[in-house]
């Protein structure tokens, strides 16, 4: 905030809400064909969005390791986290805004 200000921390939330919902499908694909460098680009792409940067940076380690069954439980995992997180992004943008 003390960089940019605000606008320009609504911008990069903005951003990043706009992207990851597209980045969570491609995962999805990318998980159903084994396409384990595919899997481990889009987790490292993840691993910036505020809660999930944990278990995106964990499922990054065990795409290279081709854990597939370690991989689809941190995906279920992701695709309970993120709505969850797209909420508190929204509540703190409105915050920041008023």
């Amino acid at each position: 905030m003390e960089i940019g200000g605000s606008a320009l921390v609504q911008e990069i939330a903005n951003l990043a809400m706009e992207t990851t919902g597209p980045r969570m499908r491609e995962l999805k694909v990318a998980i159903e064909a084994e396409d384990w460098p595919q899997v481990r680009s889009l987790s490292h792409r993840l691993r910036g969005a505020w809660s999930i940067s944990a278990l995106a940076a964990e499922m990054e380690d065990q795409a290279a390791n081709q854990a597939l069954g370690e991989v689809v439980e941190m995906y279920l995992q992701l695709l309970q986290i993120w709505p969850q997180t797209q909420t508190a992004i929204q509540d703190w943008l409105s915050e920041i805004s008023v």
